[in-house]
């Protein structure tokens, strides 16, 4: 054989189409479905897996901006539609903590018990006068190895 013949480097070829950048048509029909835009969506609306979205994002620069455009969206329209009513803020609350990672604060100084005693401002002046007095704890002298007897 003089002709030589090319295998494909492994796998199937891919279903990737720089056009999938856009996600202009997606978040139309999304909102005419009335559907939350996401990531899981925009996999059924092109047929195609989450993880390959996912493969997709890992080799192609201009996609992986694309996914993330489209959790910013997705988080905007969860805070929104949920502040709003449209959306039951239950399940926004338990979908902003678990796809986007926000999470309500919580006391991490007490352990959420509360305080012995309040705080007042007499003792927050108190200790700012205290911290003042103390100063750095480093002078000039300690630094250059002198003693507190020496006079300049």
């Amino acid at each position: 054989m003089s002709e030589e013949i090319k295998k494909h480097p492994g796998g199937r070829p891919t279903k990737y189409k720089p056009e999938y950048c856009d996600l202009t048509k997606y978040l139309k029909s999304s909102k005419v479905k009335g559907e939350l835009p996401s990531i899981c969506g925009y996999a059924v609306y092109l047929g195609v897996s989450e993880k390959t979205l996912e493969n997709w994002g890992k080799t192609k620069e201009e996609f992986f901006r694309s996914l993330r455009k489209l959790l910013t969206i997705s988080k905007q329209t969860l805070m929104n539609k949920g502040l709003k009513g449209t959306y039951n803020s239950t399940i926004a609350k338990l979908i902003l903590s678990s796809d986007h990672g926000m999470r309500e604060r919580t006391d991490q100084t007490s352990d959420d018990k509360p305080l012995s005693e309040p705080v007042t401002l007499a003792d927050v002046v108190n200790l700012l006068e205290k911290a003042k007095n103390v100063g750095s704890g480093l002078d000039i002298k300690s630094i250059e190895g002198g003693n507190d007897n020496s006079s300049d």
